[in-house]
């Protein structure tokens, strides 16, 4: 099968992520509105992955949800955070 390439490539991925973040903690977003209406379907072969890629041990991959993610974050001291003072308009034309 093809179990090394796909952890290869997922821990690229994330290393890839990793180097742009800050701390250690990073999220792999996935899907869209509807996207998951077979569980099963959708997430056995998500399974699978992160077990191999556990099991390779390079990094360390959890289902999680964004309140244990930012939890997780938080608990991140090593980490200098930038305060964002000035104007901020996210939906601004």
């Amino acid at each position: 099968y093809n179990v090394r390439s796909r952890v290869d490539d997922f821990v690229a991925a994330a290393l890839w992520q990793a180097n742009l973040s800050r701390g250690s903690n990073i999220m792999f977003t996935m899907g869209a509105d509807f996207m998951y209406e077979s569980a099963l379907e959708d997430f056995e072969p998500l399974d699978k992955i992160v077990r191999y890629v556990n099991e390779d041990g390079r990094v360390s991959v959890v289902y999680s949800t964004p309140e244990q993610y930012l939890s997780a974050r938080a608990q991140e001291a090593d980490v200098a955070w930038p305060l964002k003072t000035d104007d901020f308009f996210p939906y601004a034309d």
